[in-house]
């Protein structure tokens, strides 16, 4: 809830991993190791840009081995209340979102986006997380962003973003969804081909 978690067969679990999955997603990255002393990655600035940026100046390596694809054949459908996701066959990986929070500031936004690195990094990659207000005690209680601050996240109090500096582009929110989105897919451990319409 509120985060992807990974545990192991041992128990030993990692909170908050989908902003480091979408980097490795969207730079091609699909062999390495990351080591951490703590049951959540760091929030950075709640986006997955320090990550992009700390992996394009380490550089990447192209490895002499065939890359593995999930290739989506038939449409597959998940519904939950009003919320859905279904994918259905493509020849890239594209994803049209929307999300809807009523009497907030976030309302409703939708946005489509063609996965590629630059389309990540130039359009995605320094979108934040984001709270209500709200939701912050429950987080809280549940072990979550405890290092959480205005510095990375965009915390909204009904039609109010707390943030001083406000949003750093437009539709930040569902772009931030979607960052979330990739993040999430790529634990399949292997880039997936499909066309995603979720809400």
């Amino acid at each position: 809830r509120l985060c992807t978690k990974i545990k192991n067969s041992s128990g030993v679990y990692i909170s908050t991993i989908e902003h480091l999955m979408a980097a490795l997603s969207a730079l091609g990255i699909d062999n390495a190791i990351v080591k951490i002393n703590s049951s959540e990655l760091p929030a950075l600035d709640g986006s997955s840009n320090e990550y992009v940026k700390k992996i394009l100046s380490s550089g990447i390596k192209t490895q002499n081995c065939s890359k593995k694809i999930f290739k989506v054949l038939k449409k597959i459908e998940v519904k939950n209340g009003d919320r859905f996701t279904s994918i259905t066959p493509s020849n890239k990986l594209s994803i049209n979102i929307s999300i809807n929070y009523p009497e907030t500031i976030i309302g409703h936004s939708q946005y489509f986006y063609t996965h590629t690195q630059d389309n990540f990094i130039n359009n995605l990659s320094m979108a934040r997380t984001y709270t209500l207000y709200e939701d912050i005690e429950k987080m809280r209680t549940a072990g979550l962003a405890i290092g959480g601050n205005l510095n990375n996240a965009i915390v909204v109090d009904k039609y109010k973003i707390l943030n001083p500096k406000g949003l750093r582009f437009e539709k930040e929110f569902v772009k931030h969804k979607t960052l979330d989105c990739i993040g999430d897919l790529y634990l399949l451990g292997m880039d997936l081909v499909g066309d995603i319409d979720c809400f």
